[in-house]
C-alpha cells in the first residue's frame, strides 16, 4: 500500500486534473529556468542558506551558464523578510532574478513550479515541508539540507 503525500485540496486538484498534467509532462528540462525558494521568511526556515546558494552560484558565473533565474518567494511582511529580500538582490545583482512578494495562490503555485528546475528548500528542520510535496506535484525536484529534518523528505 502506498501512502500518497497530502495536498491542500487546491493543490491536488490542479496536479491530478487531465488536462493540467498533460500541459506539465510537455515541459521540457530546458523550460524551466527558475531555481525556487518558497519558505516563509522568517529566521527557522533559514532562507539565509538559499542566498548563499545564490552568492556561490552567481560568484561563479553559474546562474547565467546555467541559464537559471533565482526566484525568491517572499510574502512575508517585517523587517527580517525586508532584509532578506534587500540581501538577495545584492547576492545576484547583475543576474536576471525575481521576487513574488504577492501570496501564491494554488495557480500561482502550478506556475512557478511548472517553470522551475529545481526548488531549494533551505531550512535544516521542519515538520513537514509542504513545498517540497507542492513542487513534486507539478515536477520539479527540490534539494532539502542533509539530514532527515525534513518531514517530506
Amino acid at each position: 500500500r502506498v501512502v500518497l503525500p497530502p495536498l491542500r485540496e487546491d493543490v491536488r486538484a490542479l496536479a491530478e486534473s487531465p488536462a493540467e498534467s498533460t500541459s506539465a509532462d510537455a515541459v521540457s528540462v530546458s523550460e524551466r529556468k527558475y531555481l525556487t525558494c518558497c519558505v516563509r521568511l522568517s529566521p527557522e526556515k533559514e532562507p539565509e542558506n538559499f542566498l548563499r546558494l545564490c552568492r556561490w552560484l552567481a560568484a561563479r558565473d553559474a546562474l547565467r551558464s546555467a541559464s537559471l533565474v533565482p526566484v525568491l518567494c517572499a510574502s512575508t511582511r517585517g523587517e527580517y523578510a525586508a532584509s532578506v529580500r534587500s540581501r538577495f538582490q545584492e547576492c545576484v545583482r547583475g543576474n536576471e532574478h525575481r521576487i513574488v512578494t504577492e501570496h501564491l495562490d494554488a495557480k500561482g503555485l502550478r506556475d512557478l513550479f511548472r517553470a522551475t528546475r529545481l526548488n531549494y528548500h533551505p531550512c535544516r528542520k521542519d515538520a513537514y515541508g509542504m513545498t517540497v510535496v507542492e513542487a513534486g506535484a507539478f515536477g520539479a525536484p527540490s534539494v532539502a539540507q542533509r539530514g532527515g529534518g525534513v518531514g517530506a523528505t
